[in-house]
C-alpha cells in the first residue's frame, strides 16, 4: 500500500484547499468561512471519508484485475460472478464519492452566500 503521509496533515490540507475554492467562488471578496463551526467540521468529515472511499475504490480495482487477469484459474461462473461484484463496488463506491463532492460544494456556496448575504 502507497505512504499517505500523515492524515491529520493531509486533511488540513485539503480543508485549506476547500477554503481556498470557498474564496475563489466569492470573485475575490474575502470571505472567511472558519466561523460557520458546524460547516467547516461538516467538510472535515467530507475530506476523511472521500480519503477512506479513494483507498477503498483502489483496492477494489486492484482486486477487479485480479480476476480479470486469472485466465483459467477459477471456475468461469465464480470468476464472472467475483467481477461484477467488484464493478459493482466500485461503482457504488464512486457513487457516494460523488454524492459527498455535490454536498461539498454545496456546504461551500451556502457558506459563502451566507456570508455575504449578512454583509460582512
Amino acid at each position: 500500500m502507497k505512504h499517505q503521509g500523515h492524515p491529520r496533515r493531509t486533511e488540513e490540507l485539503h480543508i485549506k484547499g476547500v477554503l481556498a475554492l470557498g474564496l475563489a467562488l466569492m470573485m475575490g471578496r474575502l470571505v472567511v468561512l472558519w466561523p460557520f463551526c458546524g460547516l467547516s467540521s461538516r467538510l472535515s468529515a467530507i475530506a476523511a471519508e472521500m480519503g477512506q472511499l479513494q483507498n477503498l475504490i483502489q483496492e477494489s480495482r486492484r482486486v477487479l484485475n485480479l480476476f480479470l487477469r486469472s485466465v483459467r484459474t477459477l471456475d468461469p461462473d465464480l470468476k464472472e460472478a467475483r467481477i461484477r461484484a467488484a464493478r459493482e463496488r466500485i461503482e457504488d463506491l464512486e457513487g457516494r464519492q460523488q454524492a459527498l463532492r455535490a454536498e461539498q460544494e454545496d456546504l461551500i456556496v451556502r457558506a459563502v452566500t451566507r456570508r455575504g448575504h449578512r454583509g460582512d
